[in-house]
């Protein structure tokens, strides 16, 4: 209704409100993803591709209405090593922690139950909470810090560039609009001076799934790991 509307529009303000939800872009420059556009990286078929593994990224933010949001993305591995991201949660408030957990759940059980998915997060309490309530949640090698931060960025935006076959590494289900909305408005700050040579920091507002997505990808590209199926308990692990 309209009146759902204008409470996104005034939670979220008027520049966010604009790119995620209207694809308005005109104030966003330097994006981070530059190669990224709905019209490449939808994956639009009549069925999934056979996943060898599925795997999920998380990002921890806080309970009050106005604390930073927390995220998850679900994400299956075909048998080529690309990913199609399936599912998406981004909430915040009172017990978001607890509607997580829930959505996890489902996630799980859509792939053959607990356990089913390996869930990777940066190294905060919420992943210490993950791990005692049964969930197979693993610390990012590359979490934290603006450097490691940089080189996750590298590793996502190696796998949106089109093969060699014209295909991208990173697909998405078309639902996942607020993981669009995301990816096309994520950017760095603007330069002190005119030709200023020096890497310029990601704007870090509403870049929650961003941060699943990064997360996530580094199960798969992250040094000497590889996300594999137990073909006989059907749970997904990492080897090292």
């Amino acid at each position: 209704s309209l009146e759902d509307w204008n409470v996104e529009f005034n939670r979220m303000g008027p520049a966010a409100f604009l790119a995620e939800c209207q694809h308005q872009l005109s104030g966003v420059s330097d994006r981070v993803y530059p190669d990224f556009a709905p019209e490449r990286h939808q994956y639009i078929a009549a069925r999934l591709p056979a996943f060898r593994a599925v795997i999920g990224g998380l990002d921890f933010g806080g309970e009050g209405r106005t604390a930073s949001e927390t995220a998850g993305l679900v994400a299956g591995v075909d048998v080529n090593d690309r990913i199609v991201l399936l599912a998406e949660f981004k909430d915040n408030g009172v017990n978001v922690d607890q509607r997580l957990m829930e959505w996890m759940r489902v996630q799980e059980n859509r792939w053959r139950g607990p356990g089913t998915i390996v869930w990777a997060a940066d190294g905060t309490e919420g992943l210490k909470a993950m791990k005692r309530s049964g969930y197979n949640v693993r610390a990012s090698r590359l979490g934290g810090g603006i450097p490691l931060r940089e080189l996750r960025v590298r590793q996502v935006g190696h796998r949106l560039a089109l093969d060699g076959s014209g295909i991208p590494g990173i697909r998405y289900l078309p639902t996942l609009r607020k993981f669009e909305g995301e990816a096309l408005r994520y950017h760095r700050e603007k330069p002190q001076f005119e030709g200023d040579p020096r890497q310029r920091k990601i704007v870090q507002a509403n870049d929650h799934t961003m941060s699943c997505l990064e997360y996530l990808v580094d199960l798969l590209d992250g040094p000497q790991t590889n996300v594999v199926t137990d073909q006989r308990s059907r749970t997904v692990h990492l080897e090292m």
